[in-house]
């Protein structure tokens, strides 16, 4: 697409914005697709822009001023996410109003969706799946009556983050938690003897995921730790 006809797309997707004409002006495109280009990176892992995205700008734009939320290099270099542009964006800018920040978001919104539709026209993929494809693997036997008495000892509670999912799912989620083995039972050589208070513990889908991530086994300790490190100026859902 001519370079012309590309800054046509983002002039009119600007003049039909609803937001007021002095709020365009704060903080030019020309400076945000200058500030945009700089941000070098080996990957752009940015998803389509919304509300989420948005606040994970903000976010982002917030932690640049702050001395205790420092991105490292390393972070910025990777890969570009929402929240890391807006960091970058929060060290390039300084402290604006909540409106200005939002009108630089909107701005890259712009520049995103031109230049994905760029991107889509040129480099189109067909991706393909659900072809039948036979698997063969080993399974380890687990006990299912050292599950159940592992849940009612401490009940269907994650252990990590404390997830009750009939508090958030009512009906539909009673009784549901994932039972972890503090040991991979790959490790053990053979069938043992399990303990399902010292061996067991439940945890959340999410919190296992995690446990395992990198086919590691962390510890519930060292889970706890990291939530506890990473809770300070974010929320956690699931």
């Amino acid at each position: 697409m001519p370079k012309s006809r590309f800054l046509d797309l983002v002039v009119s997707a600007l003049t039909q914005c609803s937001l007021p004409l002095k709020l365009i002006k704060v903080i030019s495109l020309d400076k945000v697709a200058e500030i945009l280009n700089n941000a070098k990176s080996v990957k752009d892992d940015r998803l389509f822009p919304d509300s989420d995205r948005k606040g994970a700008f903000k976010r982002g734009w917030t932690h640049a001023l702050k001395p205790d939320r420092t991105y490292t290099d390393e972070t910025l270099e990777t890969r570009i996410t929402w929240q890391n542009l807006g960091y970058r964006f929060g060290n390039e800018l300084g402290p604006k109003e909540t409106s200005e920040i939002e009108e630089v978001y909107n701005k890259l919104s712009i520049l995103y969706r031109a230049n994905r539709g760029i991107h889509d026209e040129q480099d189109a993929k067909d991706y393909r799946e659900g072809k039948l494809v036979q698997i063969t693997s080993n399974y380890y036997e687990r006990n299912r009556e050292a599950r159940r008495a592992c849940i009612a000892h401490y009940g269907p509670i994650c252990q990590i983050c404390e997830m009750d999912f009939e508090q958030v799912y009512g009906e539909l989620g009673r009784g549901y938690i994932h039972v972890h083995h503090k040991e991979m039972i790959s490790k053990k050589g053979g069938e043992g003897k399990v303990d399902f208070i010292n061996d067991l513990i439940p945890v959340c889908p999410n919190c296992h995921a995690m446990i395992h991530l990198g086919n590691k086994c962390r510890s519930v300790e060292d889970m706890k730790e990291r939530m506890r490190k990473n809770k300070k100026g974010s929320s956690i859902s699931h």
